[in-house]
């Protein structure tokens, strides 16, 4: 894949990582943010897995799910399973979160922005080694 679109994929984790941060700190005086910063969370943490992805010459696949991405990511011979159980957590924030009658906690959001920044520094690794070759 393209640097360019290595690059694009961490601008976009990076937009929602700070969204994500935003409304952590909204959450703190209005609740109803909490959901939000868990979902951009969950975003981040995607973007990110998918461009660990294309530096290791794969296509992004339409997905929100972070243990398939993992699961790719380990065919790539990157090792995620210390990863696992916090994508286990951020995918409950991928989609159903959006909707009606699914809520979350200021503590969990906090979690969700944790687990985000390890994701980030997870992916900043790789992405800083040699690229590899075809």
């Amino acid at each position: 894949m393209s640097p360019i679109y290595i690059k694009e994929w961490v601008r976009k984790a990076e937009a929602d990582r700070l969204a994500a941060r935003r409304a952590l700190s909204d959450a703190r005086r209005r609740k109803d943010q909490a959901e939000i910063a868990c979902f951009h969370a969950q975003q981040c943490a995607e973007k990110y897995m998918k461009a660990v992805l294309a530096f290791r010459g794969k296509p992004a696949p339409r997905t929100h799910d972070l243990l398939a991405l993992a699961k790719m990511l380990e065919d790539c011979g990157i090792s995620a399973e210390p990863m696992k159980a916090g994508f286990r957590e951020l995918n409950r924030y991928a989609v159903e979160i959006r909707y009606p009658g699914e809520t979350t906690t200021v503590k969990e959001a906090s979690e969700a922005v944790l687990l985000m920044e390890k994701t980030a520094l997870f992916a900043s690794k790789i992405l800083k080694q040699r690229p590899p070759t075809a």
